[in-house]
Formats: C-alpha cells, sequence, structure tokens
C-alpha cells in the first residue's frame, strides 16, 4: 500500500468516526428540541451515501423520526455534519434547522 493510498483512507477514517459522532449530536439535539415541545420522537434512524447504491452521488444524511405515528426527516451535508462538532456556528445552524422542524410539526 503507498503511503498516499494509506493517508487517504485514514483521512477518509476519521472524516467517517466525526460524522458517526455529529449525527449522535443531531440525535441527542432533535430528542431534546422535541421534548421541550411535548413531543415524543421515536424510530430514529439515518439514510446517508452507502446506504443505498443509487444514491452513491449522494453528499448528504437524512436522519428520519416518527412523531405520532408519521415519519418525518430532516437532511443535512455531509459538509454540515463534518464541520459541526468542532464549528459553534454549524452547530447553531443545525440546532436551527432542527428547532424549525420540529415547530412546524406543533402547527
Amino acid at each position: 500500500m503507498s503511503l498516499r493510498t494509506f493517508y487517504n483512507q485514514f483521512v477518509d477514517a476519521l472524516g467517517r468516526r466525526g460524522v458517526e459522532a455529529a449525527k449522535l449530536w443531531v440525535e441527542t439535539t432533535l430528542t431534546r428540541l422535541a421534548s421541550e415541545h411535548n413531543i415524543q420522537v421515536e424510530n430514529i434512524s439515518w439514510k446517508g451515501p452507502s446506504d443505498d447504491p443509487r444514491h452513491l452521488d449522494r453528499i448528504s444524511y437524512s436522519i428520519y423520526f416518527d412523531v405520532s405515528n408519521k415519519r418525518e426527516s430532516i437532511e443535512f451535508s455531509i459538509r454540515q455534519l463534518e464541520d459541526c462538532l468542532g464549528d459553534k456556528n454549524e452547530q447553531q445552524s443545525l440546532e436551527n434547522k432542527i428547532r424549525a422542524k420540529i415547530a412546524s410539526l406543533k402547527q
């Protein structure tokens, strides 16, 4: 294995780990904000680029969840997820996006 190949695999692994940590942060934030509005969120799952071979070109992940037996979702770009743990402004942006979705569920 060349040094370049090793480096690329290492960087890819770090990015995946960062995305996985960000997804956990999004789940926690979604649950917290929903709870603040007395909304029960259930069956949280994710779909992303590698989940469906027809969508390998997707550069986003979607979180899916049930509210009152209705399936809801929010889409996040990979860049947003990669940046959110190290960037407070990006965290605020994602939190606002989640907050807006929660507000739309109360209507």
